[in-house]
């Protein structure tokens, strides 16, 4: 069994909890994740259900052309969202097989802090050489994420 790869991410955004979290909630992926960072293209779009209850499934395009299934796996309004990425035919496939995401949410000061974890779950030994390069892409993409989602909350 190859060891999994945690990443963890987190920013202050200016506003409540509740507020913070519906934008993750209802605003459409490729609102917030407007940018490659490294290895990984921005979001295209999103296809599928309903993003209101756990179990439902959506399915993620990005800019490359290539996909993924997330699946809701847990909800906490407004203090955790859990969900699950798999079915990578993309580039990321040859790396992962899954990744379990989290977004947590705390009140700080005026704001609420995100934080924005990846449970990635390495294909096999040698995939897990390149986490490090892959956790790098992953950092990008959140720093990129981070000002979209101040904008959105602003709104």
């Amino acid at each position: 069994m190859v060891a999994p790869y945690f990443l963890s991410n987190s920013s202050v955004i200016p506003a409540g909890p509740e507020t913070a979290f519906a934008v993750l909630i209802d605003v459409p992926l490729e609102q917030l994740f407007t940018q490659r960072g490294g290895l990984i293209p921005a979001v295209k779009g999103t296809r599928g259900t309903t993003w209101a209850a756990v179990g439902d499934t959506r399915t993620v395009e990005l800019a490359d052309g290539s996909t993924n299934t997330e699946t809701l796996v847990g909800l906490d309004t407004p203090r955790v969202y859990n969900y699950e990425l798999s079915n990578f035919n993309g580039p990321l496939n040859l790396l992962a097989s899954t990744v379990e995401g989290s977004f947590t949410f705390a009140e700080e000061g005026t704001g609420t802090r995100v934080t924005w974890t990846w449970t990635i779950h390495p294909r096999h030994r040698a995939a897990r050489l390149a986490m490090p390069a892959l956790g790098a892409s992953w950092r990008k993409f959140g720093d990129n994420m981070w000002p979209n989602w101040v904008q959105l909350v602003s709104a």
